[in-house]
């Protein structure tokens, strides 16, 4: 990918010859790709992986690939396109309605084209088109705004299918895989842990592929639900199984730039599980372990101030549940500007602001804390109590930050006294 990116910069400059005008002339006929689509597939295949954290390498190479499938009639080109530019362009951002904007425009024309000429559909074809509906699937459920997109997305996942569903090429399995991962995190998101469980079980014992990213990504999801199903032992032991052997091959350095990584996330369970069974001073340090390791990273990107946001909210249901309520109310608090200023921008703007959902519910729990302060802080606790429960009676349930909207607000609500 160096010398990829660095063909870019030449194909910039016009004295040299790697232009489009040049691929044009050495094009075959009756070849199945053209110098331009080669080019574009070895830059899609490869995931961008050169520019990954560098925004703006990502996006000069996504728009090369661009410009060389400019004239192209390959649909799975195409389709491989909009897959790694709806990463790109729309999820780093935090800009899923974008993206599910994108991914319909694109799907339209699409599918129109493959219902005229039939034999425009095959495996690969049928594999990457499927790729791009399963995005469309989880942008729908992501989108934090809304909470009746479950439907379209469930339709969607149940839609595609293999030509020869007895016998799916390679490459339909692999979009049965990614199909399969993503229908047990939009079960989940929804709040149908059964059916997440079995979906999550199926995905790990069929489709992953051992020590990939989704696959750890899957045993955390998997481990969420067992928790909402109050089964923490359980999810602490499938969280063990996965993360053990990510950690073995990660030195401490290679740990602390772990930015995107399923360990990560892994260890955000594993510090819940061990909240829920009450090993409080356990789960403490692995919360400030991970708020200690984000802040080393600089500027996060959205996906990163979810999980920031997170362990902050987890840190602060620990000093609550102790009794430390000074602490918690300083914790919820820096969570609550976590939401409202890092989260509540760009495309995520209204989105995570003060009155919506989950930011409704640190206030209902900093209401809870000030209270049991003392009487010095009644007031206050009273005018955020009535804040709060107002946000909540208006805001769309959201299932998918764990724990939060779920058993603790039903804590919290039976915690606060009504008087």
């Amino acid at each position: 990918m160096p010398h990829i990116y660095h063909s870019l910069i030449m194909y910039k400059e016009p004295e040299n010859g790697l232009n489009l005008a040049y691929l044009d002339s050495i094009a075959q006929p009756d070849t199945p790709l053209t110098p331009r689509e080669l080019i574009s597939a070895m830059i899609l295949d490869a995931e961008i992986m050169y520019g990954e954290g560098d925004e703006q390498k990502n996006r000069a190479l996504l728009e090369w690939a661009h410009d060389l499938l400019a004239s192209s009639k390959n649909i799975y080109l195409q389709a491989r396109e909009m897959e790694v530019g709806l990463a790109i362009g729309y999820y780093e951002s935090g800009n899923y309605l974008g993206g599910a904007d994108a991914a319909k425009a694109f799907l339209g024309p699409v599918k129109d084209a493959l219902a005229k000429d039939p034999g425009l559909r095959n495996c690969l074809t049928n594999a990457q088109v499927g790729v791009v509906e399963v995005t469309l699937a989880e942008y729908l459920v992501t989108e934090v705004s809304v909470d009746d997109n479950f439907d379209e997305s469930f339709g969607l996942l149940q839609g595609w299918k293999p030509l020869d569903p007895d016998k799916p090429s390679s490459k339909e399995k692999n979009t049965l895989g990614i199909l399969s991962q993503t229908l047990g995190k939009v079960h989940k998101d929804h709040g149908d842990w059964e059916a997440a469980e079995e979906e999550l079980r199926r995905y790990l014992d069929l489709y992953a592929v051992k020590g990939q990213q989704f696959e750890g990504w899957a045993a955390g999801d998997l481990a969420h639900v067992l928790m909402e199903m109050d089964r923490p032992k359980a999810a602490e032991v499938v969280v063990q199984e996965y993360l053990a052997p990510r950690q073995g091959l990660l030195t401490p350095s290679e740990r602390a730039r772990d930015r995107r990584s399923d360990t990560m996330y892994l260890e955000m369970q594993l510090g819940e599980a061990l909240l829920l069974q009450g090993r409080n001073t356990e789960a403490e340090e692995a919360f400030q372990e991970l708020l200690a390791r984000f802040r080393t990273f600089g500027p996060l990107p959205p996906f990163e101030k979810f999980r920031f946001f997170f362990s902050q909210c987890a840190l602060a249901r620990i000093r609550h549940l102790e009794g430390r309520y000074k602490e918690a109310v300083e914790s919820w608090e820096a969570a609550l500007e976590t939401a409202v200023k890092e989260l509540d921008t760009e495309h995520q703007e209204g989105k995570w602001g003060r009155r919506t959902f989950f930011p409704g519910i640190v206030l209902l729990s900093m209401a809870d804390c000030l209270y049991r302060l003392g009487e010095k802080e009644r007031e206050s606790a009273k005018d955020l109590r009535e804040e709060a429960t107002g946000i909540l009676a208006e805001a769309a349930t959201q299932r998918w930050v764990l724990g939060l909207g779920t058993y603790w607000l039903a804590w919290v609500k039976g915690h606060l006294p009504e008087a």
